[in-house]
C-alpha cells in the first residue's frame, strides 16, 4: 500500500505542477495500484485518462485486464480486450495471458483455450505464463486430463516446466480427485527435472490426498516433508487435519494439531472450523465445543460465521433445535451477520421441528 500511496502522491504533484502526466505516467500509477489490491481505482484511472485525452496503449490494457482478473469480471476482461482492438492496439502475450487468467478465475475453459487458439493465429507464441495458467483453468474446471495435455503441449512447444507449472498440475488432480495423477506429477518433477518439492508442493499435495479422503497418502508426504527438512505451516495441518477428519478419525486429527504446536505453528480460524467440522462429522458435539473453547482460550482464535454454521447444522441434524437458535443468538451477539447458509440450517431446523415427519422433505 506504501509505493501505491506514494505513487499517487507522485502523479497528483505533477498536475498540481502543472505537468499533464502521459501514458507513462498513467500505466506506472495504475501498475501500482494493481500491486496494491486497489483494483477497482486501477479502472477507474483508465476513465480519468480518457477525460483528459490521453491514450490508452498496450500496457494500459494489459494491466485493465489484469485487473479484471482478480476481481474475476472476465466480462470485462474481455470488452477491453475488444476496445483494444477496435483502436488498433494489438494485444501482446501479457494482454493474452491475462485475458486466459480471468477466464481461469471465473472457470470458463472453453474461453481460456480459445483466447489460446487466438494468440497462436495471430502467430503470438505463448509462454509458460500462459501454460501455467491454463493448467490452473483446468484444475478448476475439475479436469485433470486436459492439465495433462496442457502440460505436454507446453514441452512440444520447447518450454522447460518450473514449479508453478507441477504444483499447477498437482492441484489440478486435486481438485479432479486424481490421487494417481497428483503423485505422477509430483513424479514428473523430481526425476524428469530434478526439481525438489517446496512447502507449496507438499502442501498442494497432501490436500489433493485429502480431497480423495486418502488420509494414509496424506501422512506419507507430511513424514516425507518432515524427513527433507521442510518446515510445515498452518497450510499443513490444516490440510492433514481435514484428512483425518473426513476419515471419522477425530483421534488423529487431535494428534495433528499437538504436533502443530510442537512445531511452534500458529494455528489460525481455518485450523478451528476443521477440527470442529471433524468433531461435528461423528456427532460428537461436546468435543467440538471443547475446541472453540481450547482455541479461544490457547490462541486467542475465535469462531467466525463458518464455526457457528457449522454447529448450528450440526445441531440441526441432531434435533438439538433449542441449541441450534442458541448459537444463532450467539452468533449475532458476537457481532457476526449470519449468512444464507445460517438461515437456511436455521429454516430447516423449523420446518423440522413442526412437521418431524418429512416437512422438508
Amino acid at each position: 500500500m506504501g509505493l501505491a500511496n506514494d505513487a499517487e502522491a507522485l502523479f497528483r504533484k505533477m498536475g498540481a505542477n502543472g505537468i499533464s502526466p502521459n501514458v507513462v505516467a498513467y500505466n506506472a500509477l495504475m501498475k501500482a495500484y494493481v500491486k496494491a489490491g486497489r483494483l477497482r481505482q486501477a479502472l477507474k484511472l483508465e476513465s480519468e485518462m480518457r477525460a483528459k485525452r490521453t491514450r490508452p496503449d498496450v500496457v494500459t490494457y494489459g494491466t485493465l485486464i489484469n485487473a479484471c482478473s482478480k476481481l474475476r469480471e472476465v466480462d470485462r476482461a474481455f470488452s477491453y480486450f475488444s476496445r483494444m482492438r477496435e483502436e488498433g492496439i494489438e494485444p501482446n502475450r501479457v494482454c493474452y495471458a491475462s485475458l486466459i487468467d480471468a477466464c481461469s478465475k471465473s472457470v470458463k475453459l472453453n474461453s481460456a483455450f480459445q483466447v489460446l487458439q487466438e494468440m497462436r493465429k495471430n502467430q503470438i507464441k505463448p509462454d509458460l505464463y500462459a501454460f501455467n495458467t491454463l493448467i490452473d483453468a483446468c484444475g478448476r474446471a475439475r479436469m485433470s486430463d486436459r492439465a495433462f495435455d496442457c502440460y505436454y503441449n507446453l514441452l512440444e512447444s520447447g518450454l522447460q516446466p518450473d514449479t508453478v507449472t507441477f504444483n499447477a498440475l498437482i492441484s489440478a488432480c486435486g481438485r479432479s480427485r486424481d490421487i494417481n495423477g497428483a503423485f505422477k506429477a509430483l513424479n514428473l518433477m523430481i526425476d524428469e527435472f530434478g526439481y525438489s518439492p517446496d512447502l507449496h508442493t507438499y502442501n498442494t499435495l497432501i490436500d489433493a490426498c485429502s480431497k480423495a479422503k486418502d488420509a494414509s497418502r496424506a501422512m506419507e508426504v507430511y513424514k516425507r516433508l518432515k524427513a527433507e527438512n521442510v518446515q510445515p505451516c498452518a497450510v499443513t495441518y490444516n490440510a492433514l487435519i481435514d484428512a483425518w477428519g473426513r476419515a471419522g478419525r477425530t483421534d488423529m486429527a487431535m494428534k495433528l494439531l499437538q504436533n502443530l504446536e510442537e512445531d511452534a505453528v500458529v494455528p489460525d480460524c481455518y485450523t478451528l472450523n476443521t477440527l470442529v467440522h471433524a468433531f461435528c462429522r461423528v456427532g460428537d458435539m461436546s468435543r467440538a465445543f471443547e475446541v472453540i473453547t481450547y482455541f479461544g482460550t490457547k490462541f486467542r482464535v475465535v469462531p467466525d460465521q463458518v464455526t457457528y454454521n457449522t454447529i448450528i447444522e450440526a445441531l440441526k441434524k441432531a434435533e438439538r433445535y433449542d441449541e441450534a437458535w442458541d448459537m444463532f443468538d450467539e452468533m449475532i451477539q458476537s457481532g457476526l451477520q449470519p449468512t444464507k447458509v445460517s438461515y437456511n440450517s436455521m429454516a430447516c431446523g423449523c420446518l423440522r421441528a413442526l412437521d418431524p415427519h418429512g416437512a422438508t422433505k
